[in-house]
């Protein structure tokens, strides 16, 4: 751990002893990475980089960050935290680092569709990132590029990085008309008989709005087929929906294995 303090003051050794005690009670930190104290009168302000472990959700380090927060409050009264957090991932890990990079900055407010390619010996990044609405297209060009120069420095083999920004989602109303869709639930089972038996899809859902459609409906593949032929027969299979079908919107397709 890096301890940095104020020349200018005395820290006893109380305080960072105190820290990392408070430490101790949060089992999903992993390390403290660096700690800088710094007092002003007597208010001490303590800056923390701490290492969490992988595989939580936001809202998870958001708690894990609030109860850290309060332990060292108790332990040390009158101070102030700023905390930032990192994951404790492999350096393998290139998803999670990208969305580790991508979260930590202000006024992106989710990530999704994360590839990454391999090309020989460097790696190309495509990411969907969604904005706050209210951003003008200055403010989201200089986002983006502190996005892009975070990554690069991040991963020394990066060779290009694609950003496809959106806006946060909105609630939209839509009506569930799936009651009234049987002829067009039918023509989708025929549609698509050549990949997936008609009897086998189930559980239809379409919802309606200006003329645009939603559909998602569950369907029965063969047991023993693998992921990656599961995959490529749901895509094929959109791609007809999407062809024989106007004003298509979102597509969930969801399989489950053909039953005995």
């Amino acid at each position: 751990m890096k301890v940095f303090r104020n020349l200018l003051d005395y820290i006893p050794k109380e305080i960072t002893d105190g820290v990392v005690k408070s430490s101790k009670y949060c089992n999903e930190i992993r390390s403290i990475n660096e700690l800088r104290i710094h007092e002003v009168g007597n208010i001490k302000f303590i800056n923390l980089n701490i290492s969490l472990e992988k595989n939580l959700y936001l809202s998870q380090v958001e708690k894990i960050k609030e109860r850290f927060r309060k332990k060292i409050e108790s332990q040390i009264p009158g101070c102030r935290i700023i905390l930032e957090t990192k994951t404790d991932y492999s350096k393998d890990d290139i998803t999670s680092r990208v969305k580790e990079i991508i979260l930590n900055h202000k006024n992106i407010k989710d990530i999704h569709n994360i590839n990454i390619y391999q090309v020989e010996d460097q790696i190309d990044v495509s990411v969907h990132i969604l904005l706050r609405k209210d951003l003008d297209l200055r403010e989201t060009e200089k986002l983006t590029k502190r996005v892009e120069n975070k990554i690069k420095s991040e991963l020394m083999s990066l060779r290009s990085i694609y950003i496809h920004i959106e806006e946060t989602n909105v609630k939209e109303s839509w009506k569930d008309v799936t009651a009234d869709s049987k002829l067009f639930i039918d023509n989708i089972r025929q549609e698509i008989k050549e990949y997936i038996v008609p009897s086998t899809c189930h559980n239809f859902t379409i919802l309606e709005r200006n003329n645009c459609h939603n559909i998602a409906f569950h369907c029965r593949l063969e047991k023993n087929l693998d992921v990656g032929h599961a995959h490529s027969v749901i895509t094929a299979v959109e791609v007809i929906i999407r062809k024989k079908f106007d004003n298509i919107g979102e597509l969930s397709i969801h399989v489950e294995p053909d039953q005995e």
